[in-house]
């Protein structure tokens, strides 16, 4: 009798765990085709990719402590690690901590120079500011995709309270107290529980197959005769819980050389939803430029650092 109590009781026990990992398991997928068609695919079953650099510099918790009942926006900026006065130009404007820390955080993410002296004032800067990611892959432009995933995974992992993500890169001026009152207003609006990818939208554009071309894909690295949409990825938003999404989803997804174009892969495959504010976001500044023609955009793109600090000024201007 005993002896099939203590069987009953390890087969119970057995059962148990059995439950228990097939729950976990579940949950870890469920994360992944939140927004997936119905079927499991044979395309989420096999991962053909990880992300699994490791951190050269990495601030974790810090950047988001404290209270976060205001966070409003996690802010990655996709920089060059030699681009040091870009970075000291965010953090003197958009991204300044006295003006607009109550509602954003902002990180920059950097990948290896393979340049001895650039590491060592990367490091400096780090040891300053704080607010450096940094991963060990080699930074270059066909890395910019492990860039943005780079970022959606140190976001999914250390910040997660943010309402919204935004990717953007480091030569694009932020309306930074427009784009905040954007989000609180949509917050309040019902479209708050709807998860989406918000920016410039560009609908099925075709790749360039014209080999003397700087955006030329070949039929080997794409085969079909329109990309999927996207936003275009000078800057956009994304809401926290989709980015998480995003990441997951990439183990799945190899990179593609443009960065955007990936994005919205993957958006693809999560079934995600795209919000444009393609008015918002200049890439080419008005032949005349006054405050009244530049105050109410969100995002533009500065073509110099002269540039980038009279666009801010336009968008800061004290009445």
């Amino acid at each position: 009798m005993k002896l099939i109590t203590k069987k009953l009781i390890s087969i119970i026990g057995i059962l148990i765990i059995l439950t228990t990992n097939f729950y976990f398991w579940k949950s870890d997928y469920s994360a992944i085709l939140a927004y997936s068609p119905k079927k499991f695919t044979k395309e989420f079953q096999n991962e053909i990719y990880g992300h699994n650099f490791d951190y050269i510099h990495n601030p974790g918790l810090k950047i988001c402590a404290g209270n976060q009942s205001h966070l409003m926006v996690i802010a990655f900026v996709c920089s060059s690690p030699k681009n040091f006065y870009q970075r000291k130009l965010i953090r003197q404007t958009w991204a300044q901590k006295s003006l607009f820390g109550k509602y954003l955080r902002v990180v920059f993410l950097l990948a290896d120079p393979q340049n001895k002296t650039i590491d060592e004032e990367v490091k400096k800067e780090y040891e300053q500011y704080s607010d450096i990611v940094q991963e060990n892959f080699i930074d270059s432009y066909r890395n910019l995709s492990l860039k943005t995933i780079m970022g959606f995974r140190w976001v999914t992992h250390f910040c997660p309270k943010a309402k919204y993500v935004l990717k953007i890169d480091d030569d694009v001026v932020v309306n930074t107290k427009s784009v905040i009152k954007y989000l609180c207003k949509r917050e309040e609006s019902k479209k708050n529980s709807n998860d989406a990818i918000i920016g410039k939208f560009i609908r099925n554009p075709k790749p360039k197959r014209t080999k003397k071309s700087k955006f030329y894909v070949s039929f080997e690295e794409y085969d079909k005769n329109y990309f999927y949409p996207y936003c275009q990825g000078l800057s956009y938003l994304a809401t926290n819980g989709l980015a998480a999404q995003l990441f997951n989803v990439s183990k799945y997804k190899k990179p593609f050389i443009f960065e955007d174009v990936y994005v919205g892969m993957l958006a693809h495959m999560i079934g995600a939803k795209f919000e444009s504010i393609n008015p918002k976001i200049i890439t080419k500044l008005p032949a005349k430029m006054n405050k009244k023609t530049i105050e109410t955009n969100f995002f533009i793109l500065a073509r110099s650092n002269k540039m980038f600090l009279t666009i801010w000024n336009y968008f800061y201007q004290k009445k």
